[in-house]
């Protein structure tokens, strides 16, 4: 079995933290129109949620997921992840949430690159993307057809 035959090509899920749960759940579902699939407790800590959002087949790469710790304000130091992204499939989808964002008051920032990623990533244009290039882990290079056939250990 490799790892293309499974069909991981990316990132499966992103996983965080939030101190409300309601309005997670508010805005992941009700904003951006995420199903929640999944609510279960944090294995570790049976104290706090852990919910599960994706979009309605539960792709792989739409999910994100949440553990529920209450907590006062954090202050953020170097290295903090402080924004995430979906993609979307066209310039037009694009507008479509530029204009709900804007009818729903939600803050959000203004898109700097337009294009196909494997351009963006080679040359980016803007200074945001540079920076955010910089500060991200160097992608590896693709795997051979041999390294491709070999078996993918799954623990």
């Amino acid at each position: 079995m490799t790892a293309s035959s499974l069909g991981l090509t990316g990132i499966h899920h992103l996983t965080a933290v939030t101190a409300r749960a309601a309005g997670n759940l508010a805005f992941y579902t009700g904003v951006l129109g995420l199903r929640l699939v999944k609510k279960t407790v944090n294995q570790d800590d049976v104290s706090a949620y852990h919910l599960f959002y994706a979009d309605g087949q539960a792709s792989p790469g739409t999910d994100i997921t949440f553990f529920d710790w209450p907590a006062a304000a954090e202050r953020r130091g170097t290295r903090c992840v402080t924004q995430t992204g979906f993609r979307v499939a066209s310039p037009a989808t694009l507008q479509w949430w530029r204009e709900r964002f804007v009818e729903l008051r939600v803050r959000h920032g203004a898109v700097v690159e337009e294009g196909e990623a494997a351009q963006i990533f080679a040359n980016p244009r803007h200074a945001y993307t540079r920076d955010l290039m910089a500060a991200a882990f160097k992608l590896a290079a693709p795997a051979s057809e041999e390294e491709e056939d070999d078996e993918v250990e799954l623990l």
